[in-house]
């Protein structure tokens, strides 16, 4: 950190090269050591901007940090926290914001036209709340940031030998920090009541939440923080019985999924703080990173995504756990792209089962083996675009998760580099089931899609390349699909814009396949994975506390728990012969979903803004479910029976109730 010029250096510094020229020199130097996003002093720059003042000077009345500037409608929320050295005897820090005494020590603050009067005020009385910047009578010159601190004594101030402070006020916890977020032509933080009401201040094409937060993820001191639904009672005051409607007005009891028949036995066998099933709020869509999982014994290919701040994470694991029932999706898909990736899949699945019992392989049959086991992550892992019913799988535990995944499409991070075939691996339905612990189907409100794709750093413009091995999509009767059309200017609005038509939810429609792009342009094309609405956010915005990010380890934990773990399990405790059967139990005849290939896809379309897409009106926004998931009820339970038959009713690792009780089918 930078230390302020003391008032004499700064009265002799200020006869050679003018106050200021000095007060310039301290802001740039300040701002470059403190690393601040550089949208903090541009006032041209839109969206939600974080800037993190570490050690604010309270060694003065009064600061001026020009390099944190503002615009007349700025919504801005102040945040503070941390301590300072007050000098003297003994302990003697104290709290930056709320010291005790608390007569005295304050730290203070001045927006011009947003915080009242002319003068500093206290952090106290004003943080955490939507200040509104409205620039009257106020030069722009003037829109600056003061900060302040209040003492009688500012000599021995600082943030040197730190101790406890008086009455422990300071144990544990580090030096003064001022958290300064502007949303400028962004929606601001509606600073719900409620920790567990997603919040967002953009919209995806074609109108749902992009990107959404917790509500206590807003608030500037937990920025970058992952809740623990703990604050919510785990959303069940009674163990087993959900209960939230004091955490979220957002959802309500029509929107909790429970298991039915065998799987209720097999969910509900283990320990939980919560209640065991599935609690829903609306479809969302993100983009961000992600990182291929596995192929689950109840069919759910499953997948973790990942984005900076780790938005609507909870219970300290980051990211969101995603899942989509392959016989719903995968399964029926024929495109080269996705019959590919299926493939891989199942091989993969089949090495893992081969290594474990490679009692006398060579150490080159083995790497072979592992490198079938890790190859669909290579076919998968890159930047992706999601769109899922978010909610809380509470089986054993909350987490996160969007499942059904309505909408996915992903830039394969092996592919990512060659600006002359960009490939995106895309699916698009608007219904689906919630996998082993539900038994209902969700819908989503929408009969037309659009993917919104970054624009590549450095080009111009962009085709879609057809003909063998290029671009190439399927879907059920009634889909179209896709059009495609890219706005070039820089903007908010640039972008590649990638359309699919559905026809209602009632009929399962699915769309598969892969998109191809060919780059032209002049500059150089950057490596790294890109995405517009992720430069958008502060770098600082990543800043997370070291207990709030769960490594892989952790996660690959936390799924140890879960039923379908369980269960593959005790399949896995199987002779080869009758593994397979079980396994094979699962393909319930019925009617199968009928793709055909969808007509070329036309030449991408240049516009300079984008069409007017239709908004889901608020009351639809909620998920809605569809009705019981009837086929997958059926194949999880001729599987359970076929287990138990295997077993003699005796599973591994199962309750015996199981295969004895008498359950719905």
């Amino acid at each position: 950190m930078v230390k302020l010029l003391c008032y004499r250096d700064s009265v002799k510094l200020s006869k050679l090269v003018g106050v200021a020229t000095l007060i310039w020199l301290f802001n740039a130097t300040w701002a470059a050591a403190q690393g601040l996003d550089p949208r903090c002093s541009n006032r041209m720059a839109t969206g939600q901007i974080i800037c993190i003042i570490d050690k604010p000077d309270v060694t003065r009345h009064e600061t001026v940090y020009l390099d944190v500037v503002f615009a007349p409608g700025d919504t801005v929320v102040v945040g503070a926290r941390g301590c300072v050295q007050t000098g003297g005897f003994r302990d003697t820090w104290k709290r930056y914001v709320d010291p005790d005494p608390v007569n005295s020590y304050h730290g203070l603050i001045r927006i011009p036209t947003a915080t009242p009067g002319t003068g500093l005020v206290r952090i106290k009385d004003f943080k955490d709340q939507n200040l509104t910047v409205t620039g009257a009578g106020a030069a722009p010159s003037q829109l600056v940031l003061h900060l302040g601190y209040e003492d009688d004594d500012y000599s021995d101030n600082g943030y040197y030998s730190h101790d406890d402070g008086t009455d422990d006020q300071c144990k544990n916890i580090g030096p003064a920090q001022v958290t300064i977020v502007i949303y400028r032509n962004v929606v601001p933080p509606s600073q719900s009541k409620f920790d567990f009401n997603l919040e967002w201040t953009a919209h995806a094409p074609g109108g749902l939440p992009l990107n959404p937060r917790w509500a206590w993820q807003g608030r500037v001191q937990n920025l970058g923080a992952i809740p623990d639904t703990g604050l919510c009672h785990n959303f069940s005051k009674l163990i087993g019985i959900p209960d939230f409607s004091d955490c979220t007005d957002q959802t309500d009891l029509n929107h909790v999924d429970l298991p039915e028949g065998f799987n209720a036995i097999v969910c509900t066998f283990g320990g939980t703080d919560s209640f065991h099933g599935h609690l829903n709020w609306f479809p969302v869509t993100f983009d961000g990173t992600a990182r291929w999982g596995a192929h689950n014994p109840d069919d759910d290919y499953t997948f973790e995504f990942k984005r900076a701040g780790n938005p609507l994470s909870v219970n300290g694991r980051a990211g969101l756990h995603v899942e989509f029932d392959s016989e719903e999706t995968i399964d029926h898909f024929t495109t080269t792209e996705w019959n590919t990736f299926h493939a891989a899949v199942d091989a993969s699945a089949a090495a893992k089962t081969a290594l474990e019992s490679c009692t006398f392989c060579s150490d080159s049959q083995r790497a072979m083996l592992q490198e079938t086991i890790d190859f669909p992550r290579k076919l998968f892992d890159g930047q992706t675009i999601l769109t899922g019913m978010f909610g809380l799988d509470c089986e054993h535990n909350c987490k996160s998760e969007l499942h059904p995944l309505y909408a996915m499409a992903t830039k394969r991070d092996f592919n990512n580099n060659n600006p002359e075939d960009e490939v995106w691996l895309m699916f698009v339905r608007n219904i689906g089931n919630e996998g082993y612990c539900s038994h209902q189907l969700w819908a989503a409100p929408f009969t037309r899609y659009t993917f919104r794709l970054p624009w590549r750093s450095g080009m111009i413009s962009v085709e879609v390349s057809l003909g063998i091995g290029k671009t190439q999509f399927e879907g059920t009767a009634g889909t179209t699909g896709p059009s495609v059309s890219y706005v070039s200017l820089p903007g908010p609005d640039q972008g590649v814009y990638v359309t699919f038509t559905l026809p209602p939810p009632s009929q399962s429609p699915l769309i598969d396949g892969a998109l191809h792009l060919k780059w032209t342009g002049r500059g150089q094309v950057v490596t790294e994975r890109e995405s517009p609405t992720v430069v958008r956010e502060s770098p600082t915005a990543v800043r997370e506390p070291p207990t709030a990010v769960a490594d892989a380890e952790s996660e690959e934990a936390d799924e140890a728990d879960e039923a379908e773990k369980k269960i593959s399990a005790a399949i896995s405790k199987l002779p080869l012969t009758q593994r397979r059967q079980v396994q094979n139990a699962r393909a319930v005849v019925g009617a199968r979903p009928v793709l055909h290939p969808l007509p070329p896809t036309a030449a991408a379309q240049r516009i300079t803004a984008l069409p007017a897409f239709p908004f889901p009106r608020i009351d639809e926004r909620l998920g809605t479910s569809a009705g019981r998931a009837t086929r997958k009820n059926e194949r999880d339970a001729a599987q359970m029976r076929a287990l138990c038959e295997a077993t003699s009713n005796a599973p591994d690792g199962l309750p015996a109730e199981v295969c004895t009780g008498v359950v719905r089918p």
